[in-house]
């Protein structure tokens, strides 16, 4: 039984991975391409839906710090 909560961080995590990925491409910033890739990969290995968020939440304040 899939939880909800668990597949709409899925969802915004690969949305933000995406556009995250595609920003790093365009620009050549490796440090965007590694975190999007984090981004994506982290679904598979974090079941909690809480772990998940903390996780996706962590990663994206590291994709606007400077």
């Amino acid at each position: 039984m899939m939880d909800p909560y668990y597949l709409l961080a899925s969802i915004l995590m690969g949305l933000t991975a995406w556009a995250a990925f595609r920003y790093g491409r365009q620009n050549s910033s490796v440090r965007h391409i590694v975190i999007a890739v984090l981004l994506m990969v982290v679904p598979y290995f974090v079941l909690d839906p809480a772990q998940l968020a903390i996780a996706g939440g962590a990663l994206t304040v590291f994709l606007f710090w400077p």
